[in-house]
């Protein structure tokens, strides 16, 4: 099977951990030496930019605080759908800054 197909046909957690250990297993350290954390996020320009961020995860305060301090409006935006893979509703959230 290829990657494509394997991706597709995972339903766990533990299937999706098993298609990297059969597909880039000598690579899997790589990934995990950095979080995928936003450690620093600047407008230099101050040029209007615009930032979004969707995550599987609810509203977290401490997120759009940080993103508050570096633009002028910052929000945040809960999703609640049915996720098939799941069999359940799940929350996510988006995350918006803008200057």
């Amino acid at each position: 099977m290829q990657w494509k197909d394997d991706d597709l046909a995972c339903r766990t957690v533990a299937e999706r951990l098993a298609k990297y250990e059969k597909h880039i297993k000598d690579r899997i350290p790589r990934f995990a030496a950095y979080s995928e954390r936003v450690r620093l996020l600047v407008d230099t320009d101050r040029n209007g930019s615009v930032f979004a961020l969707w995550t599987s995860l609810p509203a977290e305060p401490e997120i759009t605080a940080r993103l508050a301090q570096t633009f002028r409006a910052a929000t945040v935006e809960e999703v609640l759908f049915d996720n098939p893979l799941l069999d359940h509703p799940e929350v996510n959230a988006l995350y918006f800054g803008s200057a």
